[in-house]
């Protein structure tokens, strides 16, 4: 391991997932590509996992979701449990709260 993926996986360790540009900070003057190459390295030996596209992509631990992955599906999760109806509710109370009006007539009765 170069001293790149060893700041990588040490990043890893302390955050959970590292990002291209925090190996960067660590090397200034080290392009985008080779911190790239470094990190796709990682993932061939099974060492880490990339996750996202392009300027969002996370490198993580194997077998670990990140952060946004298991909050959108435990948003999926409440919605195919019929929660759509509850949530829009929600925000109609929410916004007569706020704006001092009444429900809208669809949950008056």
């Amino acid at each position: 391991m170069n001293a790149r993926q060893v700041e990588a996986m040490r990043v890893v360790a302390l955050c959970g997932q590292v990002r291209n540009g925090d190996v960067r900070d660590a090397f200034p003057g080290v392009c985008a590509e080779t911190v790239r190459a470094d990190l796709a390295a990682l993932c061939a030996r099974g060492l880490l996992v990339a996750s996202g596209n392009n300027r969002g992509r996370v490198y993580l631990p194997p077998g670990v979701e990140d952060a946004r992955t298991r909050v959108l599906r435990k948003v999926l999760l409440v919605l195919d449990a019929g929660a759509g109806e509850i949530l829009e509710r929600a925000a109609d109370r929410l916004l007569e709260a706020r704006m001092g009006i009444g429900a809208p007539e669809r949950f008056t009765g």
